[in-house]
């Protein structure tokens, strides 16, 4: 898939070289001559993990027609150029060095579209069996998914054939969706559940099967109020949302990695000891979040 059609980047030195790399050397070849393989090929993406982090449920999407990335968990994206900073941590300059002296096939002849989004076809009661193998398979009981989730038919893209998903409902009635293959969304928002409606305090999740898993291991005394974010990026939305209901103590279950701990201080900055970072409670056995902490506590049982 690489290495066809060579080109060395030496010559361009000025603003078209800059156009010359953010458009025309693909982000799929640069990642394959660094030995980060696509873990899943769509017909208008190609599915990674992020090679800048840790990311064991990749996250990672690279759409070739626009040659640019975005990572679903965090909210970083961009071209190439913001990729390889991410992935050297490096600044822009020497990003621009790296790229100049790599060999990298050209990206050749892209249809000047951008990708179709995500439609909805139907919503109701999760139904499928390979999707209740698949909410099973995380640690989910059907009862605790029928409850906050659906089962979501749509449309990716332009074909017209038809996928089926996990849905997870968001505040601006968009879909958090998630198979065995596929994980993406028709409009990120965060998600607001209330259940404790004469209290302040609030509990932040990273992602919906952490809200889940939460619900799976406290059944009995599980009742909150709690945001999920649905991603990263989504966490300023969060905290105006938290300024606006008067929230008091925060309780933080976010991935216990580098991103998720950024994310926590942030809060902290704003609510001080009231914010209660929980990621120690999974993070200690060396469990990136609450879904996979639960996944394991089952496994033993």
């Amino acid at each position: 898939m690489c290495v066809n059609s060579l080109v060395t980047l030496q010559m361009y030195e000025n603003n078209s070289d800059l156009e010359f790399l953010k458009s025309k050397i693909s982000i799929i070849d640069y990642l394959l001559q660094n030995n980060v393989h696509p873990v899943s090929l769509k017909g208008n993406y190609a599915l990674f993990h992020a090679p800048y982090r840790q990311d064991r449920n990749p996250s990672c999407i690279v759409y070739p027609v626009t040659n640019t990335f975005k990572d679903m968990s965090t909210g970083q994206g961009g071209d190439i150029i913001e990729l390889v900073r991410l992935i050297h941590n490096c600044g822009f300059k020497e990003a621009l060095d790296k790229l100049r002296t790599c060999s990298c096939s050209p990206v050749e002849q892209l249809p000047q579209r951008k990708p179709s989004e995500l439609s909805i076809i139907e919503v109701k009661r999760i139904f499928s069996w390979p999707l209740k193998k698949y909410i099973l398979k995380r640690g989910i009981s059907s009862n605790t998914a029928n409850r906050y989730c659906n089962e979501v038919a749509f449309a990716n893209g332009n074909s017209g054939k038809q996928y089926y998903a996990i849905g997870f409902k968001n505040d601006k009635g968009g879909y958090e969706l998630r198979n065995e293959h596929f994980k993406g969304c028709n409009g990120k928002y965060i998600t607001t559940i209330v259940e404790k409606s004469d209290s302040k305090d609030y509990m932040i999740f990273e992602g919906f099967f952490d809200y889940l898993s939460y619900k799976e291991l406290f059944r009995d005394n599980s009742q909150c109020n709690a945001i999920i974010l649905n991603s990263l990026a989504m966490l300023p939305v969060a905290l105006k949302k938290l300024h606006e209901v008067g929230a008091n103590k925060i309780f933080a279950c976010l991935d216990a990695d580098c991103e998720g701990k950024k994310a926590f201080v942030k809060i902290a900055d704003i609510y001080g000891d009231n914010a209660i970072d929980m990621s120690g409670y999974y993070g200690q056995h060396n469990f990136k979040d609450l879904n996979e902490y639960l996944m394991n506590v089952k496994k033993k049982h």
